[in-house]
C-alpha cells in the first residue's frame, strides 16, 4: 500500500518513471541484422542503421573502446549472435536519449 501511495504521489506531481527498452521487448531480435531499421518507443519512431560483426576486434575498431556495442544515434554497431539482443536494447536506449542506462542502479552506488 505504501508503494502505491508513493507512485500515486509521484504521478500526480508530474514525475514519470523511466522504463528502459529491454532485450525482452518485441522486435529487438529483428534489429540484430545488418541494414536500415526503425523502432518505436513511447510513441516516438527512430530510424537507424545496424552493422553487426562476430569479431570483437572489429567492434573495438568501430567503437574505439573496450565495449560490446556502440551507437552515434544514427548507426548502431552490434555483436552478432546470442549477445546481440541485450546490446541492441542497451544501444536503443541511447538512440532514444535514455542515457541513464549507463548509470549503476541506485542500490549499487557506493
Amino acid at each position: 500500500m505504501k508503494e502505491l501511495l508513493i507512485l500515486l504521489a509521484l504521478s500526480l506531481g508530474g514525475c514519470t518513471l523511466n522504463t528502459p527498452i529491454s532485450q525482452l521487448d518485441g522486435d529487438i531480435e529483428e534489429i540484430c541484422t545488418d541494414g536500415l531499421h526503425s523502432y518505436t518507443f513511447k510513441g516516438v519512431t527512430r530510424r537507424f542503421t545496424v552493422v553487426t560483426s562476430t569479431d570483437p576486434d572489429q567492434i573495438y575498431s568501430w567503437c574505439g573502446s573496450d565495449t560490446q556495442a556502440c551507437t552515434n544515434g544514427r548507426t548502431m554497431w552490434l555483436p552478432s549472435g546470442p549477445t546481440c539482443p541485450r546490446a541492441a536494447a542497451h544501444e536503443l536506449n541511447h538512440v532514444f536519449n535514455q542515457h541513464y542506462v549507463d548509470r549503476p542502479p541506485v542500490g549499487n552506488r557506493m
